[in-house]
């Protein structure tokens, strides 16, 4: 009897594919961060719109591109991921943001075919070439039986990918476009220049001496740029790369460091600290920093600053929230719109004085996940809660309620002193006047209309020296 092996539908395409990533501008982002895995420093993201209303979607970036062997054995190869080991990238050393390999087949169906070309920086003036035709896979019986060309051909072009989705199922809207873009600006953390301070970053556990060699050989990363070409994206990218952080009333911070002992700090505009607390609490997370500038949106609190209060609200609406970002790209949905991970709302709801919302307050929580302890899900939307990302929320909503409390009793103390200030104000004032009876002349030798006359300006004289009205 001859052997048999399994053979798979394809309907898995669609189960694994836009089942599994439905928003469009998640999927297209999914290709983005393979560009940064890639060690591309641009990755641009163009929607193409024909005469007849076809549309389709070209992703290029300029990193190291794949040879031959690893389309076959790697990108070919639904739900293999390379970056499982959360091994460095060969040129800058960034840790791969992948999971499980799934995200790009989401993205690849969106459109019902799709053109690969990849130039890879070890083969100079070489560009591979793929088809997939997903009309093809949807008529075969199996997935096996419809073959894929990898062609080889020579080129002048630098090193890079494009990517070209064609023909979409469903043409991108308007809003999904705002979506993308804002997904897009956000990817690679913009506030990244922003912070500064003690401890302004995570620090994992020290690495064996190999990888350490390994990491000094690595060039020095000049950061990665997302760019998507729309007037909507130019517009929006104008407005969140705005910095309106020297306009925050405070700042607060949490450093957890990798053996789990956290340092809660309150700092003001300067990055000076004002308070700080190292809590005896030990949290079972990876090791993170977690800021938070938090604005007091009231005219009178608000007119010494440089920007206008609509302009602060303005930047607050599109980047407002806490965002997470795993060694250096964002994990949705965290931060965006309609999601407070952290409760801010609710905590405010619960005590509304001196409480940050998601509409007064932007945040960032940075990590290096290197011991995968935080998994993320399938659909690529956020971390699985399980202990490590439960002990992560619970030490920054315990900074939160340690802010909370220092600002409240600062509060109490200042309400204290100035109704001493006030009392003592109005005592000294008391006294004067008591002394200005005594020296008078007695009221015996004198008129009605002299004593009226000294009296009052003695008593107005020492009024208005001790500050008070009358």
């Amino acid at each position: 009897m001859s052997a048999e092996r399994l053979r798979f539908s394809p309907d898995i395409l669609a189960r694994l594919g836009e089942e599994l990533v439905p928003d469009v501008d998640q999927g297209i982002i999914e290709l983005v961060k393979n560009a940064y895995d890639a060690d591309a420093t641009l990755c641009t993201v163009d929607l193409k719109t024909q005469s007849d209303g076809v549309s389709s979607i070209l992703i290029h970036d300029n990193g190291n591109g794949m040879t031959g062997s690893s389309l076959r054995d790697g990108w070919l190869v639904i739900g293999r991921s390379g970056k499982r080991k959360k091994t460095p990238t060969p040129r800058f050393g960034r840790m791969p943001v992948g999971d499980k390999g799934l995200g790009r087949l989401a993205a690849l169906r969106l459109g019902r075919r799709v053109i690969l070309r990849t130039r890879p920086a070890r083969e100079p003036g070489a560009e591979y070439e793929l088809v997939l035709d997903w009309r093809a896979f949807d008529a075969a019986a199996v997935i096996e039986d419809v073959p894929i060309n990898v062609t080889r051909s020579n080129t002048d072009q630098e090193h890079g990918t494009d990517i070209i989705v064609e023909d979409l199922k469903s043409p991108l809207s308007r809003s999904t476009a705002n979506k993308l873009a804002r997904g897009l600006i956000l990817l690679a953390d913009p506030f990244i220049d922003e912070g500064g301070g003690p401890d302004d970053r995570p620090r994992p556990s020290t690495k064996p001496p190999r990888e350490a060699a390994q990491d000094a050989a690595h060039e020095l990363d000049p950061g990665f740029k997302p760019d998507f070409l729309s007037n909507e994206f130019d517009e929006l990218a104008r407005k969140v790369r705005l910095s309106y952080f020297g306009d925050a009333e405070y700042r607060l911070q949490a450093v957890l460091d990798d053996q789990g002992r956290a340092t809660f700090r309150l700092l003001d505009w300067k990055g000076d600290v004002l308070h700080e607390q190292a809590p005896a609490e030990h949290y079972l997370a990876p090791a993170f920093v977690f800021d938070l500038w938090a604005f007091i949106l009231e005219g009178g609190r608000f007119s010494n600053k440089t920007a206008t209060m609509a302009e602060v609200k303005t930047w607050l609406s599109h980047v407002g929230g806490v965002h997470v970002y795993e060694d250096g790209i964002r994990v949705p949905p965290y931060g965006g719109p309609g999601d407070d991970w952290l409760d801010l709302n609710l905590r405010r709801a619960r005590n509304p004085e001196l409480r940050p919302s998601t509409n007064t307050a932007v945040g960032r929580v940075r990590l290096s996940n290197l011991d995968r302890s935080l998994i993320q899900k399938t659909d690529r939307i956020g971390y699985i809660e399980n202990d490590a990302f439960i002990e992560l929320r619970r030490c920054c909503g315990d900074a939160l309620e340690w802010a909370g409390r220092v600002r409240t009793r600062e509060r109490d103390q200042r309400r204290l002193a100035e109704r001493q200030a006030e009392k003592q104000k109005t005592e000294k004032a008391a006294t004067r006047l008591e002394a200005v009876l005594t020296k008078a002349p007695s009221f015996a030798s004198c008129t009605s209309s002299d004593v009226l006359r000294q009296v009052g300006s003695g008593f107005s004289g020492e009024m208005a020296s001790s500050g008070v009205d009358i």
